[in-house]
């Protein structure tokens, strides 16, 4: 979005303007850009919230001026997924991945689409979901995740995808997972939209497997 402010300075030359932006639901804020010259305008990349806005204009005597303070709301919501999994690391054994997809608003989300595409290591995948109170989510599936949430703002829905680790699986391998908008210009994303696991299996650990050259 575009942010411009309009200044003068009755007893010296301007030399610039800054905008200064809070989050105020989440007590965020820092500097939204500055400009030198008119128009006094700056690009700034809001995701979606409430602001405060505030313009700073300065002249070279060393004078500040400080604007009004302007609230407004850049619509929108700013899903978010994490990832959490297991400590298993055995043949055979079970591996837990949990996901938890959040929506930090300010608007509602309705099919919010969550995906896990499970490594071959793991076999056997099934998942089950739990939201909080006024969410929705599909129960329970079975391999690969691709399920649609409905999600109010500060609302999460809480997935375990589950599986076995695969017999001869020896190195790394990475389980990623992503949540998106039905429309993604709604969401502008700062990097919150995937989670990445990486396992570790070692064949020369494993129980009655020694490893030979």
């Amino acid at each position: 979005m575009v942010v411009r402010a309009t200044a003068h300075a009755p007893d010296g030359r301007l030399i610039g303007v800054s905008f200064l932006a809070e989050e105020l639901d989440r007590s965020r804020g820092g500097g939204a850009g500055s400009a030198q010259a008119p128009p006094f305008e700056v690009r700034w990349k809001a995701y979606p919230g409430r602001y405060r806005l505030t313009a700073r204009a300065a002249d070279d005597n060393g004078a500040e001026v400080e604007s009004a303070p302007v609230v407004f709301t850049v619509l929108g919501a700013d899903l978010a997924v994490t990832q959490e999994a297991g400590d298993s690391r055995r043949w055979g054994a079970r591996l837990d991945f949990t996901l938890v997809g959040t929506n930090h608003g300010p608007e509602r989300v309705v099919g919010a689409r969550v995906k896990d595409d499970v490594p071959m290591e793991i076999t056997g995948v099934t998942w089950t979901c739990r939201a909080s109170r006024g969410r929705r989510c599909p129960a329970a599936g079975s391999g690969d995740l691709d399920a649609l949430v409905d999600l109010r703002p500060g609302g999460s829905a809480t997935f375990v995808v589950a599986g076995t680790i695969a017999p001869g699986t020896d190195g790394r391998f990475a389980n990623i997972a992503t949540i998106s908008h039905p429309s993604p210009e709604l969401d502008p994303g700062d990097g919150n939209d995937t989670a990445t696991q990486t396992i570790e299996i070692m064949a020369s650990v494993q129980d009655g497997n020694t490893a030979r050259p």
